[in-house]
């Protein structure tokens, strides 16, 4: 596995202690190698940590070899990361390994079409996740939900939005709501990627009368995401396209969400028309109602758990994923 960071209290890759910690249970031996590493004494025997560097390049390589040729390596599994694909393809095809891409995000260019030709497979969430991969798409189906537990207990008018702070999460939508939503706080968690953004931000929310209302947490480690999810009363996410980690985060925590992306339909289900928004009058109305009749949003909450537990929860994921390596696997 290639993959970006390994670091279970990173605030964005976090859960992929999680994944690679499930993915264990069904391998042999799993190699990770990584940029970055964290706690690897607390990972399962049978897990393998290698430091990846672009500089190092080659050593990657004789790795590949050796592993496949000695230690009979099945598959490459790239996250996230079209370039380490990119990098490590020309030893793979070399020794026919199967080269795998998770990829899940609607934005595609040039560089990414290339990448898909370049993989064997393309795992993603769901059917838009990954448009240039054609029929090399495997739909695996949401991304291994899974969140650290915590004692924390719900709270009355808190809204919670979990995101980085950049212009593509749209931020301003939520806040532009408050001023219709008295009786409310909004806590926004996440990095910040753009500081002029933020302070923007800051400013809308001052010249609205709410900056009392609302408080940018910051950056929090994954291990302590779980404390946020649970305790907010909704969560909000205003991205108009893709599924978003942090929704089904949320979701899993038995927290009511509301949503602008369609991609979430199949798991709202009946739930569409109540849980989606269009603008910030359509959300303002939506949340003054999921604080007023708060039994409804806990009931909400309760069945979208239970749904995403079942279909997108950490272990039906690793499984749905292996059984598709498998079939890599026999084909090789």
């Amino acid at each position: 596995m290639l993959t970006q960071q390994l670091d279970p209290n990173a605030s964005v890759l976090g859960f992929m202690w999680g994944w690679v910690n499930e993915l264990a249970k069904h391998c042999e031996t799993l190699y990770v190698s990584a940029y970055d590493f964290a706690e690897t004494d607390q990972l399962p025997q049978n897990v393998k940590c290698y430091r990846f560097s672009y500089a190092m390049l080659p050593l990657t390589w004789l790795r590949l070899i050796y592993l496949k040729l000695f230690k009979g390596l099945d598959a490459v599994f790239v996250h996230m990361c079209p370039m380490f694909l990119v990098s490590v393809a020309p030893v793979c095809k070399l020794l026919g390994l199967p080269l795998v891409l998770w990829y899940n995000h609607e934005y595609t260019d040039f560089k990414l079409k290339v990448v898909c030709w370049l993989s064997t497979r393309v795992f993603s969430a769901y059917d838009e996740g990954c448009r240039p991969a054609g029929d090399k798409l495997v739909v695996i189906g949401g991304v291994g939900v899974y969140v650290p537990p915590s004692t924390a207990e719900r709270s009355d008018n808190l809204i919670l939005s979990v995101s980085r702070i950049s212009r593509s999460k749209r931020l301003s939508t939520i806040i532009e709501t408050m001023p219709q939503v008295p009786n409310a706080r909004l806590e926004i968690v996440g990095e910040i990627y753009d500081y002029q953004y933020l302070a923007e931000l800051k400013q809308l929310a001052s010249d609205l009368g709410v900056a009392d209302r609302v408080t940018f947490i910051g950056k929090v480690g994954f291990r302590n995401i779980g404390e946020y999810y649970r305790r907010a009363t909704v969560f909000v996410d205003a991205q108009k396209i893709n599924m978003n980690k942090t929704v089904l985060e949320a979701m899993i925590c038995g927290t009511p969400v509301l949503v602008m992306s369609s991609a979430y339909n199949n798991i709202l289900g009946s739930f569409r028309d109540f849980c989606q928004y269009a603008n910030s009058e359509e959300l303002a109305m939506r949340l003054n109602r999921l604080l007023t009749l708060k039994g409804e949003g806990e009931k909400i909450g309760r069945i979208l758990q239970e749904r995403v537990e079942k279909e997108y929860g950490l272990e039906p994921f690793i499984n749905r994923m292996t059984s598709e390596l498998e079939k890599l696997k026999a084909s090789a």
